[in-house]
């Protein structure tokens, strides 16, 4: 198999191959005929994505006219589908079908018939197939007719003779009415059935596709390990989970394609399964009919087994050398784009995109930060004016996580990443499902694919008066989280706010506070709904003491130092007490220093680094020990 042009051998074999490749491996291979719209998988992508749009093609049985030696004609679509009608002449002779009645071509392989309209019964011409909607008295409004190939004997003789033919022999041996520019003409030894019929010119019609992004596949998730509740297999399996949520959606659906704006996943992969899950995700697409256009980001730009990876037939993977097109023309769209070279990506490739393409719906396809967005490296920048004035029906764009519809005339959209992967990416993900209609973006809508839903749940604990009530409050909160999450695990950093008198008995004991929350959790939702994956106690007390009163021992005079060091007054004799003290603390003990780690309160301490953050709450634990009531 001879797959890409740019590769040792066509990217047959590394090693030498046994036999030659063939001097025409230039233009002989998938990545060229996946281009071509004249080439067998063309031809195969368009008989199934005609199949998949149809329901009268696949879901009805269809009842049979005419089986004869000459003659095959079956008719499907009973209501609510519309009526087709199949026929093959398997004759070298014309055949007329007597009592079928008006209609419109929709797929022949003569381009003449290309959405002709039948008055009388319909003629098959030797060796024809036809597909035709029938006529039910009302205006007829189709989509743009796809056409399918029937090869016969007498085609492959017709072809096997082009050698010995003109160039108009050629037009008049297929009754075709066609441009002869664009047909390649091989030499006789390499001549293949993608060469047998131009397609029709592209008529940008109706359809949907689905916009995603970020996909991370395995991304992997640290700190899991640490907290022994955590539920790990099931937040790492997640990315893979909301992947076949995709797939399910698109089929569901029944899009006409699907788009990746870059960062299938992280890196090399640590588990070879990783890339056999893609193949497997990508290959229900395309067994489905579904064509699959996708580009590289920062993220897997550089990964050496994306290189070799070898995506199923209908998928498509665009260059990083160059800008891309990915045509399909049974629905008039190109596909643009470039996938990342490198990881880190400073030029506008948006600038070298090509201008659109006329009888086209032209989607750019880009992995960007465009003017920038904040936790998110400015790779490939470039401005909204740009993408707006390129001339493109539709920006979909990659690798800012939190979805955002940048602009609607044209469209411009980050779908966000399909699933969340740690608490700083809370919220619904999932991708962009798009509606054409004659040419038009008519609807554009997000749909949810997360099976892990992050969040950041702040409890209001204003006036609890002791920690029941502020429990209780707990259970509230999270009772309501949890009915928004349909049934997905919720993952939650919770933060206790708010002046109120169990601010001792929560602050006190972090650790325990933590637990008494998980149990009023337990309440409201059986074990396996969420997990908790800190607790932030961020409470005051109501009237909050002083220094002044304060017992004079080694809590007193330390909050004391706290107060002198937070409040800017200039205290230097008790800020390098505290100073000194944690230092003789580290120093008693061998290795302790190097044991806490560098971003330890008491090593700050020690070599006067305190921020006003770990100041503040080093004060609220204090306060809530010297006054425990």
């Amino acid at each position: 198999m001879r797959w890409h042009p740019d590769e040792p051998h066509a990217g047959f074999t590394t090693g030498e191959p046994w036999l030659p490749i063939g001097p025409d491996a230039e233009t002989l291979n998938l990545s060229t005929q996946r281009a071509n719209s004249c080439s067998i998988p063309t031809f195969f992508r368009a008989l199934l994505a005609l199949r998949h749009r149809d329901p009268a093609l696949r879901s009805v049985a269809p009842a049979p006219l005419r089986n004869t030696a000459q003659v095959v004609a079956l008719r499907g679509g009973a209501p609510p589908h519309r009526p087709l009608l199949v026929a093959l002449d398997l004759s070298d002779a014309p055949q007329v079908l007597e009592g079928i009645g008006a209609g419109k071509v929709l797929l022949s392989p003569h381009l003449d018939r290309h959405g002709a309209h039948i008055a009388g019964d319909p003629h098959l011409r030797p060796d024809e197939g036809l597909v035709l909607v029938e006529k039910s008295g009302q205006e007829m409004n189709f989509p743009a007719p796809i056409f399918i190939l029937y090869p016969s004997e007498a085609a492959l003789s017709a072809c096997r003779a082009i050698r010995r033919r003109e160039m108009g022999a050629w037009e008049n041996s297929f009754s075709q009415p066609c441009s002869l520019a664009c047909l390649p003409l091989p030499p006789a030894a390499s001549l293949s059935l993608e060469y047998l019929f131009p397609f029709a010119e592209p008529s940008v019609t109706s359809f949907r596709f689905l916009h995603a992004a970020d996909l991370h596949l395995d991304s992997p998730l640290r700190g899991l390990d640490v907290d022994l509740d955590a539920p790990a297999q099931r937040i790492r399996q997640a990315s893979r989970q909301a992947l076949a949520n995709l797939v399910e959606l698109a089929i569901a659906e029944a899009v006409d394609f699907v788009v990746i704006a870059g960062d299938l996943y992280d890196g090399d992969w640590q588990d070879f399964r990783t890339g056999q899950v893609l193949i497997a995700a990508l290959g229900r697409l395309t067994r489905a009919g579904i064509r699959v256009i996708a580009i590289r980001g920062n993220h897997d730009a550089e990964s050496v087994l994306t290189r070799n990876l070898r995506l199923p037939d209908g998928a498509t993977l665009l260059s990083a050398r160059t800008p891309e097109t990915a045509r399909l023309p049974e629905i008039g769209v190109a596909v643009h784009g470039q996938s990342f070279a490198t990881r880190d990506v400073q030029d506008n490739l948006a600038r070298g995109y090509p201008a659109p393409l006329p009888g086209f719906f032209n989607l750019g396809l880009l992995h960007t930060a465009a003017t920038g967005r904040p936790g998110h490296a400015s790779y490939a920048p470039c401005t909204v004016e740009q993408l707006a004035g390129h001339g493109y029906d539709y920006w979909a764009l990659g690798h800012i996580h939190t979805r955002e519809e940048v602009l609607r005339n044209p469209w411009i959209v980050f779908p966000g990443n399909i699933q969340g992967r740690h608490v700083n990416e809370p919220g619904a993900k999932g991708a962009t499902l798009v509606t054409v209609r004659d040419g038009r973006v008519a609807e554009v809508a997000h749909r949810v694919l997360d099976t892990v839903r992050w969040q950041r749940l702040a409890v209001d604990c204003r006036g609890a008066a002791d920690l029941e009530q502020a429990l209780e409050r707990v259970r509230n909160a999270l009772g309501a989280a949890l009915d928004d999450t349909s049934g997905r695990l919720l993952a939650l950093r919770l933060t206790l706010e708010g002046d109120c008198a169990a601010h001792a008995a929560l602050a006190r004991d972090p650790l325990g506070t933590r637990e008494r929350v998980r149990a009023a959790g337990l309440e409201v939702a059986e074990e396996g709904a969420f997990w908790i994956e800190a607790v932030r106690v961020g409470t005051r007390p109501l009237a909050g003491p002083t220094v002044r009163g304060l017992a004079d021992d080694a809590a007193g005079r330390l909050l004391g130092a706290i107060e002198a060091m937070s409040d800017g007054t200039d205290h230097a004799a008790l800020a390098e007490a505290v100073q000194a003290y944690a230092a003789t603390l580290l120093d008693r003990a061998g290795g302790l220093r190097e044991a806490l780690g560098a971003e330890h309160p008491a090593v700050l301490a020690a070599e006067g680094r305190l921020s006003p953050k770990l100041l503040r709450r080093a004060r609220q634990l204090l306060l809530s020990r010297l006054n425990p009531d």
